[in-house]
C-alpha cells in the first residue's frame, strides 16, 4: 500500500490497487454524500474507487488590501479561477514598481499544472508514457510561467547556491513572509504567514 498522495495516474488506472466501488455499493452504511464534493471523484478513473480519501486540504489565500485598493481592483471573491488569480496578480504587479502579485509555494508548479489543464493535458491522469516534455504544451507553459515571473506577477523564492570553496555555509534563501509584512507581496497563501510576528499590513482572506 501506499499515500494516495503517492499514487501515480498509472497506478489509479490499473489493478495495483483494488477497485473499492463493488465494496462501496455493497454496504447499505456507506453512503457517498459523507464525502466532501469532488473528494471520491478525485481518486475515481473510469468508474472504479481505487481510494478512500481520510481527509482533505483547503488552503485560503490572503490578500494585501491596501495594494487592491491602490490597484483599482475589487476584493477576491468566491468562485476565482486560475486565470481570474493570475490575471489580478499581474495587474497587482504592473501597478507597483516593486510589489509581486502572488506567492507561490510551489514555485510555479500549481500555476503551470492549472495552464496544462486549460489546454487539455490534466497531469492527474495523463499517462506517462504518453508524455513528452517537448511537446509544445509543455514548452508554452513553461514560457508562460517564465513571463509571470520575469513581470512580478509570480514570486519565485530563489535559493542561493553556497560557494564551492571557503566555510560551510547555510543556504541563503530569500524570505518571502518578510516581503508579506512590507506589503510588498499582493496575493499569498494563509499558511505562509502563519499565525506569528507582527502585522503591519491590512490583509484579508479568501
Amino acid at each position: 500500500t501506499a499515500p494516495a498522495s503517492a499514487a501515480s495516474p498509472e497506478t489509479l488506472g490499473s489493478n495495483l490497487l483494488l477497485d473499492l466501488t463493488p465494496q462501496m455499493d455493497a454496504d447499505s452504511s456507506f453512503k457517498r454524500d459523507d464525502f466532501y464534493p469532488g473528494a471520491l471523484e478525485q481518486y475515481t478513473i473510469k468508474g472504479a474507487t481505487r481510494v478512500l480519501p481520510r481527509y482533505l486540504y483547503v488552503q485560503t489565500l490572503s490578500y494585501n488590501k491596501d495594494l487592491f485598493k491602490a490597484a483599482g481592483l475589487p476584493e477576491p471573491k468566491a468562485g476565482w479561477t486560475w486565470n481570474d488569480l493570475l490575471g489580478v496578480a499581474q495587474q497587482l504587479a504592473g501597478n507597483s514598481g516593486d510589489a509581486y502579485g502572488y506567492f507561490d509555494q510551489s514555485n510555479g508548479f500549481l500555476p503551470l499544472f492549472a495552464y496544462l489543464k486549460g489546454k487539455g493535458t490534466d497531469l492527474t491522469t495523463v499517462q506517462s508514457s504518453d508524455t513528452k516534455l517537448d511537446q509544445q504544451v509543455f514548452v508554452d507553459g513553461v514560457q508562460y510561467i517564465k513571463s509571470l515571473v520575469e513581470n512580478r506577477a509570480l514570486y519565485r523564492q530563489v535559493f542561493r547556491a553556497m560557494p564551492a570553496d571557503g566555510p560551510v555555509k547555510e543556504p541563503q534563501v530569500d524570505d518571502p513572509t518578510q516581503l508579506i509584512r512590507d506589503g510588498k507581496i499582493g496575493i499569498w497563501p494563509s499558511e505562509a504567514l502563519g499565525s506569528g510576528g507582527p502585522r503591519p499590513i491590512d490583509a484579508g482572506t479568501a
